[in-house]
């Protein structure tokens, strides 16, 4: 099946690993896979401390370093796209191409994905099952940042297209709600924790109750 819609809950990783857990679950009797309603949390909308108010990008401390443009690592966005919820357990290989441009500056979060493929393919019960996600355009978002946390907030993606394409043994599959998976992530808005270390910038969203280690997603400086 291949859909194409524009979410107003959108980021990349997020979108491919619920997306492959769910075919997964489709595709057989699902042991050892969670479903996304086991699974999946939104991104932890509470603002920073009071005593620990975030400033502006472009500020002092951890701010002044994510000034400017990073682009996405997708060897990385691989490697975490296949090592969440279930995904290496049924061997999942993924494969990114395109790449993501994000630049921080004067308040601002602006994410340019330009042609942007991920594609995640496994084995399971002798299917081969294979998905593409495709991501075009830009999102833009307010962005405030303190020494370790950055929050993402008022995100427009009205000039952001995402596609879907699903495959079992090489036949489009169709699979009922697809387009209305719940999204989450940095580029939904909400917290996030970072760290900005020269020109490598790693950011992990905050979900309360959830180990979201897996979710790291690398960036390099331009």
């Amino acid at each position: 099946m291949h859909s194409t819609r524009r979410s107003r809950r959108l980021v990349a990783l997020g979108a491919t690993v619920a997306l492959a857990s769910l075919l997964a679950a489709c595709g057989g009797s699902g042991d050892g896979v969670e479903t996304p309603e086991e699974t999946a949390s939104e991104p932890a909308d509470s603002a920073p401390p009071a005593d620990d108010e975030p400033e502006a990008a472009g500020g002092g401390g951890g701010a002044a370093c994510l000034a400017g443009s990073w682009v996405s690592d997708n060897e990385a966005q691989a490697a975490a796209t296949t090592s969440g919820l279930g995904m290496s357990d049924v061997g999942a290989r993924a494969t990114v191409t395109g790449e993501a441009v994000t630049t921080f500056a004067d308040g601002t979060m602006t994410t340019e994905y330009r042609d942007m493929v991920v594609t995640v393919e496994w084995d399971m019960e002798g299917q081969a099952f294979r998905m593409v996600n495709t991501w075009s355009g830009t999102l833009t978002g307010d962005v405030a940042v303190t020494d370790d946390q950055l929050v993402v907030s008022d995100v427009d993606e009205s000039a952001l297209e995402l596609s879907y394409e699903t495959f079992v043994n090489g036949t489009p599959l169709e699979v009922p709600g697809l387009a209305d998976i719940p999204l989450s992530g940095m580029g939904a808005g909400g917290t996030s924790t970072y760290t900005c270390d020269g020109d490598e910038l790693r950011i992990t969203p905050v979900v309360e109750g959830v180990d979201t280690s897996d979710f790291v997603t690398v960036l390099h400086r331009r």
